[in-house]
């Protein structure tokens, strides 16, 4: 790739490309003399920019261009009086066209894909083991996370040792109020309702926490006979939904926060009570959903900071939403099925991976007989460390590059 013309116009450097196929690309001047690559600007071991915010003029202008190595370089002196020189694959690769920034948001999460009932027969399946050791499988799986928000992995070891491996593998675990990991079984004195046996509505985990975990991993070691079914629901599906038709309703998801808490004592921190407010629907700059925090077992009970005149409206927008993701509403039967939710049992070896602020799920109830046992194993990581090591494995697979 390389330069034919270089020229100033209008506070911009405008760069004309040899292939004739691609349209000229404009950079503002200030944008390139902040990232200028220089060894007094930029550290290239840590890939960090030294050039300081107290030394940067806003207004500076390019006073000569010069084109360099026959066109692979462009070298631009400063108003400031410094001098930056730039490789024509660097500015290519950061050309202002929308679709070459749509390609950069890539860098920060695959787009969504959302989904209803026919995902039923499509959710994306990985073998433990394989993620396990293939770093194209894991690349795989990771990505399926950040595009579907479900997985399952089969083939899992059937014992509590495989959460911290397969954690390991993308970075570490999320420790919380439960400890690193937390064992779902029915206690005596629960401190959490999935301790229990009944039926789970549907929701998101530690939506009483600021920073709620986002990946969720959550493994089959033994099974109940009767019920115990999981059901799955992709939300950003259901709220498009709302969006769409009830647009009132919309605007009350996004914009009342909710009063979530938990208390309990746990060998991880002893005794805790966690609280926060969330609005149901969080969106993001470019105004798509963000995050979805929802859990009716954990909306406080004694504290409400919901003003008087919005409690009714926000329990009937929660209703409805409910009602969207619930798979057993007669509603969406009467709509030619089309509903949203998905239900089935992990059978042993299995463990499900999904976004944990975007696929709600929830518990059929079950029963057990004397001897029998229902018996799983949850964790965390985050979507920090998960897109780390998407781009790591990008780079080490592919050779791609982000500086």
């Amino acid at each position: 790739m390389k330069i034919r013309q270089a020229y100033t116009e209008d506070g911009y450097i405008i760069i004309v490309w040899q292939d004739t196929h691609l349209s000229d690309d404009k950079y503002p001047y200030v944008y390139l003399r902040d990232c200028c690559l220089c060894t007094t600007c930029f550290n290239h071991d840590s890939k960090q920019r030294m050039f300081l915010l107290n030394d940067l003029d806003v207004e500076v202008k390019a006073n000569e261009l010069q084109l360099e190595k026959e066109g692979e370089c462009v070298s631009i002196e400063w108003s400031d009086g410094h001098r930056s020189t730039f490789e024509s694959d660097w500015l290519r690769k950061r050309s202002f066209k929308s679709d070459e920034i749509h390609k950069r948001e890539l860098l920060y999460g695959e787009e969504h894909v959302s989904w209803g009932k026919e995902f039923q027969s499509s959710i994306p399946t990985f073998n433990f083991q394989k993620v396990m050791t293939d770093d194209q499988e894991l690349l795989d799986w990771l990505l399926s996370i950040d595009k579907f928000g479900l997985t399952v992995l089969t083939n899992v070891p059937c014992n509590d040792q495989q959460l911290p491996l397969l954690a390991g593998r993308v970075a570490y675990l999320k420790k919380n109020p439960f400890g690193e990991t937390f064992t779902v079984i029915s206690k005596a004195k629960p401190t959490n309702l999935a301790y229990t046996p009944v039926n789970l509505g549907f929701h998101t985990d530690q939506s009483y926490l600021g920073y709620p975990p986002e990946i969720q991993m959550l493994q089959c070691i033994k099974q109940a006979k009767v019920g115990g079914e999981n059901l799955l629901a992709d939300s950003f599906h259901a709220v498009k939904i709302i969006r769409e038709k009830h647009p009132d309703v919309f605007q009350i998801l996004t914009s009342v926060p909710i009063d979530s808490y938990a208390t309990g004592n746990e060998k991880s921190v002893g005794m805790f009570h966690a609280a926060y407010r969330h609005p149901v629907v969080r969106m993001d700059a470019h105004d798509t959903i963000h995050s979805v925090f929802l859990n009716p077992g954990s909306r406080n009970v004694s504290t409400t900071t919901v003003p008087l005149e919005m409690i009714k409206p926000l329990y009937a927008a929660i209703k409805l939403l409910n009602t969207i993701l619930n798979e057993n509403m007669v509603k969406y039967k009467m709509a030619k099925g089309n509903r949203i939710c998905q239900g089935f049992s992990l059978i042993l070896g299995d463990m499900l991976a999904f976004n944990n602020n975007r696929v709600l799920h929830a518990r059929v109830s079950y029963q057990l007989k004397e001897g029998e046992e229902r018996h799983l194993e949850g964790g965390y990581f985050d979507w920090d460390e998960a897109r780390s090591r998407i781009r790591v494995l990008r780079e080490t697979l592919f050779g791609e590059r982000y500086f």
